[in-house]
């Protein structure tokens, strides 16, 4: 495998379009579940770092796979963020990665007993939010400071945006910080679970869902200019949306049509926040829900059991990941490759 040494970025989720050219490499980051052990295939969940290779466009991108990394511990993952030269990932019962190229990780914290659910950088220091309302920052991915949220509701989604840490999380609960030390409060207006935020136009987005019995099947979009003050933006009774990115003037939404008999993926798209509509390509109901969405290297990437790729939001490109499955996250960094 001829990896070189150039500079690469990492995916917050995958994508694809052919035709389209990127740079020559590119290596993404994908949340999963799988090992291999000397018994065989079993379960279990780690993190797996894929690498493309000889990557001249989209389609080839996400259609070379390789198995990178396993990881030194068996809690699921749920979370990653890339920064200072390096990517920290968090999971379930408290585990804190660190890893400086994508390739080995180390544990380098374990808050027992609480799960942790996502990762931001920004400021200078990395934030992880998780389970009953946890914080805590660091400024170097080794040494963590718990801090006091102010809440007690899960917070599933933490991002630095605008000069803003944004969390969000159970029970329309958001928190918001400008150092993320010292934490606000605002009244999100719902008591939807809240799991995506963006920022674009002017407009902080955070989107959420609601589940019944069986399937989570109503979603709901919030927008604020100032991450302090919310109203609802858009209300679907057929979707719930889980992530939402910004990219080329466009807001994107993704998640789940609800469907307990078969593809439930759903994808949506808004040019102001406020007026959002189905994206216009007819295959959505042939994907999987999506639960990680990320826009970065003009492309927007999405994922869960399936890996989908646009250049606008609105025609999607899949890529099928074989085995893999439950991605959760993916994060977007900076390497270099060297021959091996």
């Amino acid at each position: 495998m001829i990896r070189r040494s150039e500079d690469l970025r990492w995916l917050h989720l995958l994508g694809a379009n052919p035709g389209k050219r990127i740079a020559d490499e590119l290596e993404l980051k994908s949340m999963n579940r799988f090992i291999q052990t000397n018994r065989g295939l079993a379960r279990s969940s780690l993190l797996l770092l894929f690498v493309c290779v000889a990557i001249r466009s989209f389609g080839d991108a996400l259609d070379n796979w390789a198995w990178r990394s396993p990881l030194p511990q068996g809690n699921d993952l749920n979370g990653v963020a890339y920064g200072d030269g390096q990517f920290v990932a968090v999971g379930n019962a408290g585990p804190i990665l660190r890893s400086p190229d994508g390739q080995a990780g180390e544990v380098v914290s374990q808050t027992a007993g609480r799960n942790l659910l996502s990762a931001s950088y920004g400021q200078g220091k990395f934030v992880i939010v998780g389970d009953s309302g946890a914080v805590l920052t660091s400024a170097d991915g080794v040494q963590w400071i718990s801090r006091a949220s102010g809440v007690g509701s899960d917070l599933r989604v933490v991002s630095y945006l605008n000069g803003v840490f944004v969390a969000a999380g159970r029970a329309g609960a958001i928190i918001t910080s400008s150092d993320g030390k010292n934490w606000s409060i605002p009244n999100s207006g719902t008591d939807y679970d809240l799991s995506g935020v963006a920022y674009g136009n002017g407009t902080f987005t955070v989107v959420g869902y609601r589940c019944g019995s069986i399937a989570c099947y109503e979603g709901v979009i919030l927008g604020s200019t100032d991450a302090i003050h919310w109203n609802q933006r858009s209300f679907s009774p057929n979707a719930a949306f889980y992530s939402v990115a910004y990219g080329k003037e466009i807001f994107v939404a993704v998640g789940s049509n609800g469907s307990d008999t078969g593809p439930d993926g759903t994808i949506y798209t808004s040019t102001d926040g406020v007026n959002w509509g189905q994206s216009l390509n007819d295959r959505n109901d042939q994907w999987s829900a999506m639960g990680a969405l990320m826009y970065d290297k003009g492309i927007f990437v999405a994922a869960g059991s399936s890996v989908l790729a646009s250049p606008d939001g609105v025609n999607w490109t899949p890529h099928d990941l074989g085995p893999y499955d439950a991605i959760r996250a993916l994060a977007y960094g900076h390497s270099r490759f060297t021959n091996q």
